[in-house]
């Protein structure tokens, strides 16, 4: 799920959990407080950048050193690891049982 094309209104969960990747920050906030607070309309992007705007990194003036913060609950999981012999050709032995 984006996070850019994602309304308030829109979210999935009742609480909302906010994480930075860089410095390891967490927090939470029900739906219902933020909703009253920003509006049911408002971009998750706009609530997150409301959120972390007092964060101490957002005034660096690299763009790669900025805060990193981001919804934990509507990140793409990650696919599973493959098993090591994956990389391998598999062999068909001819004569075995059957």
């Amino acid at each position: 799920m984006s996070t850019s094309s994602l309304r308030l209104r829109d979210y999935p969960y009742v609480v909302v959990r906010f994480a930075c990747r860089d410095c390891g920050r967490i927090g939470r906030y029900r739906l219902a407080v933020l909703a009253e607070r920003f509006g049911a309309e408002v971009a998750m992007t706009d609530v997150l950048e409301a959120i972390s705007a007092g964060c101490l990194r957002n005034r660096e003036k690299h763009p790669n050193r900025r805060c990193q913060a981001y919804l934990p609950d509507l990140v793409d999981p990650r696919p599973p690891d493959l098993p090591s012999a994956a990389g391998r050709r598999l062999r068909l032995v001819v004569g075995g049982k059957g």
